[in-house]
């Protein structure tokens, strides 16, 4: 810190002020000096807001494009039932998906660190169905319900295709297929993949807010949307009531794991994730971290994070920035409600990686009054 105070951030190294606000944005929090981080991070946030690549991106896009998913799923009745015939030697990767800054990176370093599995880490795969489907002249969402038999073969066609520029030679090895917000292209998914398991990563609302506003993203049509607080926050919204309105639709086969279960009881709740996947479990995967730092790259923000053995610090974050987040609990609260999480829970003082498993929280979709 006493390094950074030195740093000059005039108008002339403008391009390093956003690094160097998020960077003492980091260290004021890990100081306790909540105020001063939550003030760092805005002042890198509006900095980046005011850059040219941020003017040059149409922040309505990506809403829109959530939107008009929710309102076509809505719209349909029965044609996402599934009557085409399954195939064992089908393709069918499990999908790792969430919102931003939910768990999925630690969950995907701790996958990886498995000999059975490969992980694709934020690879346009799911993209690549998009495109094709595009290319053949249909709209998406909108012609979603006209994937036949045919047409789904051919987009499964394009996403092996695709998927073979990672994994030349994947195997027999469980492929996992990493990116938070393929959650909102579910429909197509399961369209393709009918039969593949899902991995929906969750945290509490507030410290997913939170951290998104606090990191610093490369920009794109959806992280811009963590620029600001309130939008931060009613990004998550739509995307976390298009989610629970998929599983109110779908007959999805998802496994849902907490972070903070993860935290609390990391044997307990790998030993069920790797049961849901049908793999092995052994005590090495307690050495994630180690497999994680040998890696080349780790194509996230949390690479820095998931080179350390499991901590608790990111757990309940939200609290020590109380103030700072009320004006957004009321949108968060009815996610949290149905979630299983509060805004009243205490802080745990240390973690007991021996304390009682809480039992994952039964799913139960969005009411529409939760919802709108």
């Amino acid at each position: 810190m006493e390094l950074l105070q030195n740093v000059n951030l005039s108008p002339a190294i403008s391009k390093a002020c956003p690094g160097i606000l998020y960077e003492k944005g980091i260290l004021y929090d890990r100081l306790g000096e909540f105020d001063k981080a939550f003030q760092c991070f805005s002042a890198a946030n509006k900095n980046v807001a005011q850059s040219l690549l941020a003017n040059q991106i149409d922040k309505q896009h990506y809403i829109l494009k959530i939107e008009k998913l929710r309102s076509n799923l809505l719209a349909e009745r029965d044609s996402y039932v599934d009557t085409r015939p399954h195939h064992s030697d089908d393709v069918s990767p499990v999908f790792l998906m969430g919102f931003p800054r939910s768990g999925t990176t630690l969950l995907d370093q701790i996958l990886s660190a498995c000999v059975d599995v490969e992980t694709l880490e934020e690879k346009p795969l799911v993209q690549t169905m998009i495109m094709e489907f595009q290319n053949q002249g249909f709209r998406y969402p909108e012609d979603l319900p006209r994937i036949d038999e045919t047409l789904a073969k051919e987009l499964k066609a394009a996403y092996e295709r695709k998927l073979s520029e990672y994994l030349p030679y994947p195997g027999y090895k469980t492929i996992i297929d990493k990116l938070p917000l393929n959650t909102i292209d579910l429909g197509l998914i399961y369209r393709v993949f009918p039969e593949s398991k899902i991995i929906f990563a969750m945290r509490h609302p507030a410290d997913v807010c939170l951290s998104c506003f606090f990191q610093n993203f490369q920009l794109n049509e959806a992280m811009i949307h963590f620029l600001e607080l309130n939008d931060t926050a009613k990004f998550y919204h739509l995307v976390m009531s298009l989610w629970n309105e998929y599983t109110n639709k779908l007959p999805l086969n998802v496994h849902v794991i907490r972070y903070e279960d993860l935290i609390r009881n990391f044997d307990a709740e790998t030993k069920k994730l790797f049961d849901y996947l049908s793999i092995s479990w052994n005590p090495s995967i307690r050495n994630f971290h180690a497999h994680a730092k040998a890696r080349k790259k780790i194509a996230t923000p949390s690479y820095h994070q998931v080179i350390e053995p499991i901590y608790n610090r990111s757990m309940y974050r939200w609290k020590k920035y109380l103030k700072h987040l009320e004006p957004i609990f009321e949108v968060l609260k009815p996610h949290a409600r149905k979630f299983g999480y509060t805004f009243v829970e205490k802080v745990p003082a240390q973690v007991n990686r021996q304390s009682k498993w809480i039992q994952p929280i039964a799913y139960s979709p969005f009411s529409n009054s939760a919802a709108n």
